[in-house]
């Protein structure tokens, strides 16, 4: 279930109604996007269904756009939280640690978003781009490379990856194939996340083959 935040106990009445209301926009919003689609979901009708008025959930999220990416965010966090307590210490090999990360985002985001969600996530990430939307999807994107950067550091600092190892274009080039592979999955309904794994599980083992241990 989506939640922008546990309001604290001492939180003032005001405060903690603003945040029961927002999760509970996001809660509806989910579940219509998930069962009516996005196209034929409307402000109005996810209103409704909360017991509130279009024009407080304008207020609070700003487009059904926002909506959407409120979600999008609400699953990132989640899922950083995740792969920062990713271990390299459970695989012998890069390549399987490396694959661990991608697997994790893949069940992260088909737990709170269908693959036709993602589509539209993803056309909005390049269509609205001189949007908070763009900006703040880039910037989740850059954090999920970030991690993946750390990853690779401690694999190459328990010898699993050689010293001259290049970190950086590793990183770099290990991200881009992932998403070009989550792109592909969310893209498809034939294609299933067993399939997607192995994909990139072979991107991964050519890009890291010259310098696994």
């Amino acid at each position: 279930m989506p939640a922008i935040a546990s309001p604290p106990p001492k939180m003032g009445l005001r405060q903690r109604q603003k945040i029961e209301r927002q999760n509970l926009i996001l809660e509806v919003a989910q579940k219509r996007f998930s069962e009516m689609g996005y196209v034929d979901t409307t402000i109005e009708s996810i209103a409704d269904e909360a017991g509130m008025s279009a024009v407080s959930v304008f207020n609070y999220f700003g487009s059904k756009v926002g909506l959407l990416f409120a979600l999008v965010k609400e699953s990132d966090t989640r899922l950083l939280a995740k792969l920062r307590n990713l271990s390299d210490e459970r695989h012998e090999e890069a390549v399987e640690a490396v694959a661990e990360f991608a697997r994790i985002i893949h069940d992260n985001a088909t737990t709170y978003l269908t693959k036709r969600l993602w589509r539209r996530v993803l056309a909005a990430s390049i269509v609205e781009q001189s949007s908070e939307f763009r900006t703040q999807y880039k910037d989740l994107d850059l954090e999920l490379q970030k991690q993946l950067g750390h990853l690779l550091v401690a694999l190459q600092h328990s010898g699993r990856l050689t010293p001259d190892a290049p970190i950086a274009r590793l990183t770099e080039t290990l991200f881009m194939l992932q998403n070009s592979r989550f792109v592909q999955y969310m893209s498809s309904d034939t294609i299933l996340e067993a399939e997607a794994d192995v994909l990139f599980r072979a991107d991964a083992s050519l890009v890291l083959e010259q310098f696994s241990n």
